[in-house]
């Protein structure tokens, strides 16, 4: 199966690049699993480091409402292949 991988754009300015699976709940919220989650910020020659998200836990499953980020949108190839490098 395909992983869903996404950058999620929060109303702070924050971005994160992960994999997001959305979860049904009977409770409506939380309804989004971030796995290995990355802060994406772009570099003084415009290339984009990806840093831990989140780096006081050891926990590589974030759950998140879907209403705490303003869109989810595809990472720009060299963002993707940079999180897939290190996630495999």
């Amino acid at each position: 199966m395909e992983k869903n991988i996404q950058c999620i754009c929060f109303l702070n300015g924050l971005t994160v690049v992960s994999e997001v699976v959305e979860i049904m709940n009977e409770i409506g919220e939380p309804d989004c699993k971030l796995i290995d989650p990355y802060k994406v910020t772009k570099s003084n020659n415009d290339d984009f480091i990806l840093e831990p998200w989140l780096d006081c836990t050891n926990q590589n499953e974030i759950m998140l409402r879907s209403a705490d980020a303003l869109t989810f949108v595809e990472p720009k190839g060299n963002i993707l292949d940079k999180y897939i490098e290190l996630t495999t």
